[in-house]
């Protein structure tokens, strides 16, 4: 926690094996350039800031990244790094409502040096009950 109800949230992973736990992380294992099955390491890391501006306004601002240290067995089209980035602005008009839009972008790069980026926007509505 920060200043009131705000939140720095932070994440820094590195293994070998572990990409199935990551989100589009990537294979856990994957030909070397002999074809024998080896644990395909990667890092990843994200920082975020929730900034409420009264109670029924807040917003979200972060970036994430995975980073693969792709085999040399491993295919062409095999993600070699993605990274995901947002800032939203979410309302609260009654304690069980709330409805925000989102401005979302990524990038990704391949084992062959392809790369793309994608931006959108999201709008959100959500009731409790």
């Amino acid at each position: 926690n920060t200043i009131g109800r705000d939140q720095v949230l932070w994440q820094f992973v590195y293994g070998k094996g572990i990409g199935n736990y990551f989100n589009d992380g990537g294979p856990d294992l994957a030909p070397d350039a002999q074809l024998r099955a080896t644990a395909v390491p990667i890092l990843g890391w994200l920082l975020f800031y929730n900034r409420w501006w009264n109670d029924s306004w807040s917003s979200s601002v972060g970036w994430s990244e995975a980073d693969i240290d792709n085999r040399d067995g491993q295919i062409d089209a095999a993600i070699d790094n993605s990274s995901y980035g947002l800032v939203n602005l979410l309302h609260y008009p009654a304690d069980n409502i709330m409805v925000g839009a989102e401005l979302q972008h990524g990038e990704l790069n391949l084992n062959d040096g392809a790369d793309g980026t994608d931006t959108r926007v999201q709008v959100s509505f959500k009731f409790s009950f």
